[in-house]
């Protein structure tokens, strides 16, 4: 056994039976989340985020116009402090991950790039070729397969729109710009 093996091995056995932390299957070290949290508000650190969109556009993704589930952090929170959010959908919010760029088309642009990109191979297949002659359970993957390549289509149509009427709309002023924020929401209405 070489060095620091044992401490890997008594570590990896602590957590794997759960005696490990204050959470069961979590290490020794980790803090329980209430503690981050206690920690966060003796800070003064500002927890409430702002949506900069209208409620009515609050369940929509403000880049496809799929259902939101997340909050994007257009700027974020560890570099400007500024607690903006726009909904987002877990697709278009995991593929941004933490890319800041200047502008909203060059985030829609970014987003068009990362989906072709991650779904290029069902792109370019040709499903309904395929599916003629396919039968049971084959033609039922290929119809799922042509219905993700439709809804991946949709997504990519809905943020080439955007990104056109967006052009040169800051994100750092975003939350002022009333003018950029109606057209986006009439975009994202028509979803």
């Amino acid at each position: 056994m070489g060095r620091g093996q044992g401490c890997r091995l008594l570590y990896a056995f602590a957590v794997r039976k759960g005696s490990g932390g204050p959470l069961a299957g979590t290490p020794a070290r980790a803090a329980p989340l209430k503690d981050n949290l206690s920690i966060a508000a003796r800070r003064g650190v500002q927890k409430t985020f702002k949506c900069v969109l209208s409620n009515s556009c609050k369940s929509v993704c403000a880049y496809c116009g799929a259902l939101a589930e997340c909050r994007d952090h257009y700027l974020p929170w560890s570099q400007f402090h500024r607690p903006l959010y726009l909904p987002s959908c877990s697709q278009c919010n995991g593929l941004l991950g933490s890319t800041v760029l200047p502008t909203y088309s060059d985030r829609c642009q970014c987003l068009i790039d990362r989906y072709r990109k991650k779904f290029r191979k069902v792109l370019r297949t040709d499903y309904e070729r395929a599916l003629r002659g396919s039968v049971g359970q084959i033609r039922r993957l290929l119809e799922a397969e042509n219905n993700l390549k439709g809804w991946i289509l949709k997504k990519i149509d809905v943020l080439t729109s955007i990104a056109n009427v967006m052009k040169d709309v800051q994100l750092s002023d975003l939350h002022t710009d009333t003018e950029a924020l109606s057209a986006l929401e009439l975009i994202l209405s028509r979803c």
